[in-house]
């Protein structure tokens, strides 16, 4: 059972733990546990990914069953949107667009905007 809290007080906790100077993968870890408390989900895979060769590194991920697995892998690359080997500006720039191909207008309710 999730406890909600607003979304506010997430990106608040998620900010300071930006700040917090934590390593790359205890630091996903604690947006991890604070989404976790407004968002209900079973599952996730957060993959890094090497801007120069667009290769996935340093996975974490909870997915339910180890069987779904290699389903869940191969979903990933069955579709272009969102995936990290066609990314070709960082998010962070000031250049970067979200695909207009997708059709689904980004949200500011977390305060992250385009």
């Amino acid at each position: 059972m999730v406890r909600r809290v607003s979304a506010e007080r997430v990106r608040g906790a998620i900010l300071q733990h930006g700040r917090s100077g934590l390593g790359a993968r205890p630091l996903r870890i604690a947006v991890i546990e604070e989404l976790r408390r407004a968002i209900d989900f079973e599952g996730y895979v957060w993959v890094l990914t090497d801007p120069v060769t667009c290769v996935g590194v340093d996975p974490l991920a909870d997915v339910p069953g180890v069987s779904d697995l290699a389903k869940t892998i191969r979903l990933k690359y069955a579709t272009s949107l969102n995936r990290w080997t066609t990314l070709t500006v960082s998010p962070a720039s000031e250049t970067w667009q979200p695909p207009a191909r997708c059709g689904v207008r980004c949200n500011n309710r977390w305060g992250w905007s385009t």
